[in-house]
């Protein structure tokens, strides 16, 4: 790939839609930059080249001109693709850094050190490690982080309102077969306290979405069942769940420790997504008419 090739590639890319994020205090955003040449240079191309924002800025400047698209249309995804995964690792850093630079307040030090990055980070979504047909699957962590980005994204096309994600990938990942939007939605199962729901039913469900049966969930992707209580640890979870059941009816679900399997906190509802990509998308792909004749 030449390196004009790979500029044209690597651009901040957005999908304008209208903002309904709360407005935020005075902050660096508001004191220095709205309503200056930078940002009022920016609103006049988002609202004449429509959908789509390019730049031949150089790379370097990429990070804060994406921080500060996103502030200036919170309610818009931005999607920035970079050349390769060092590349993306480098810009997903330094992204987070300008936004929370963006939204701290001037001359203000935080007073504590979780209190630097107040903002929700950008979402990563990296490439597969391993293609289907390979023995080895790939890290944890990539399959992880890549239905996080996914269900980050489903999660904003559904409720269409709030901060719109802010997602950094590679050209691999974004040329990479993966859910479709429908697809993801029909397989994210969302439960809450009260619910009709056979606990035999679930278990069976999240095996079908490549959850592992466990003695014990320790680890993403895996589930457990004991009598009236089901445990998962969903893949775009920070913790596993555990769900009791009274009969056919969710009694209680509780975030816990996978360590102590310990409880931390009781939750009204939760988002159950599928354990993985590529296990089911190869069934998918058998279960297609063309895949059928292939083999005759």
């Amino acid at each position: 790939m030449t390196n004009t090739a790979a500029r044209a590639i690597e651009v901040p890319l957005i999908q304008n839609q209208p903002s309904t994020a709360k407005p935020r205090p005075a902050d660096r955003f508001e004191s220095r930059f709205a309503g200056k040449k930078i940002a009022e240079a920016l609103r006049e191309s988002l609202s004449v080249r429509g959908d789509n924002v390019e730049t031949n800025l150089s790379p370097s400047s990429w990070p804060f001109l994406a921080a500060l698209l996103h502030r200036l249309e919170p309610g818009a995804p931005v999607l920035l693709v970079t050349s390769g995964p060092k590349r993306q690792e480098n810009l997903h850093q330094d992204l987070q850094t300008w936004q929370n630079w963006l939204a701290a307040r001037p001359n203000q030090k935080p007073k504590a050190k979780e209190e630097a990055f107040e903002r929700p980070s950008p979402v990563f979504f990296p490439a597969w490690e391993n293609l289907p047909h390979e023995v080895n699957l790939s890290h944890a962590d990539v399959i992880s982080e890549r239905m996080e980005a996914l269900m980050a994204l489903q999660s904003f096309g559904e409720r269409a309102r709030g901060e719109a994600p802010l997602v950094v990938a590679s050209v691999a990942a974004v040329l990479q077969k993966t859910f479709p939007p429908q697809e993801l939605a029909r397989r994210v199962k969302r439960i809450q306290t009260g619910q009709s729901l056979n606990p035999l039913d679930f278990v069976e469900w999240l095996e079908e979405q490549a959850y592992e049966p466990e003695a014990k969930v320790t680890q993403k992707g895996e589930m457990a069942s004991r009598g009236g209580i089901v445990d998962v640890f969903p893949l775009a979870s920070p913790w596993p769940i555990r769900v009791e059941f009274f009969g056919n009816e969710v009694d209680s679900i509780r975030e816990f420790d996978p360590q102590t399997q310990m409880s931390r906190r009781k939750m009204d509802s939760a988002a159950v997504s599928p354990a993985g990509e590529v296990g089911i998308l190869s069934q998918e792909m058998d279960k297609s008419p063309k895949s059928r004749q292939s083999k005759m």
